[in-house]
């Protein structure tokens, strides 16, 4: 089970309150307000505010805490199985923090690789801006699952039929052409 919480709450505000119980004001002399959030008395209403979670995940770079939350779930069922769902591809290995795209990690990854020949790093670039960023690019990097990359060599692959096709189409045409042109 993840480690974390899931906990209720809402949008309903209330004035804010100064420590003589006084509206706090603001500049132009309209009262403040301020969030119940989680301390509504109508969250205990099933229509009432929505579920969220936070998941407690090891440590980030020096040190920093990480601990994403979202909210907006209609039952703490749909939450708790959100929640344990990033826990797993977290414990998994998937940076579900970033936002970076296959695209850009693809780009990213071929400017570190000092490594490759000229011909090779040229191919490199070829393949990943004419196959993988028009069939992948667009997602991010932690959604990039086996079946999109299956999905993608399935559309090359009909591609490629239809182009052998095409090819044997091409050339008994051009057989029939020359063939006519002989008689």
């Amino acid at each position: 089970m993840f480690e974390g919480s899931t906990y209720k709450r809402c949008k309903c505000t209330e004035p804010r309150l100064d420590g003589n119980g006084q509206p706090v004001l603001d500049a132009s002399g309209k009262p403040r307000f301020r969030e119940l959030g989680s301390s509504c008395p109508l969250l205990n209403r099933r229509d009432h505010g929505s579920w969220y979670y936070y998941v407690k995940l090891p440590d980030g770079p020096g040190g920093k805490r990480r601990r994403p939350r979202k909210g907006g779930f209609l039952t703490q069922k749909q939450v708790k199985e959100k929640a344990q769902k990033l826990w797993y591809e977290a414990q998994g290995g998937i940076d579900i923090d970033s936002d970076e795209t296959v695209a850009s990690y693809l780009d990213r990854w071929h400017t570190k690789r000092v490594d490759l020949k000229r011909k090779t790093r040229f191919d490199y670039r070829d393949y990943i801006d004419r196959v993988f960023k028009p069939a992948l690019g667009h997602l991010p990097m932690r959604e990039l699952r086996d079946r999109h990359v299956q999905e993608m060599f399935q559309q090359i692959w009909e591609y490629n039929e239809v182009k052998k096709a095409n090819r044997e189409a091409a050339e008994l045409a051009k057989a029939e052409h020359d063939a006519a042109r002989m008689e």
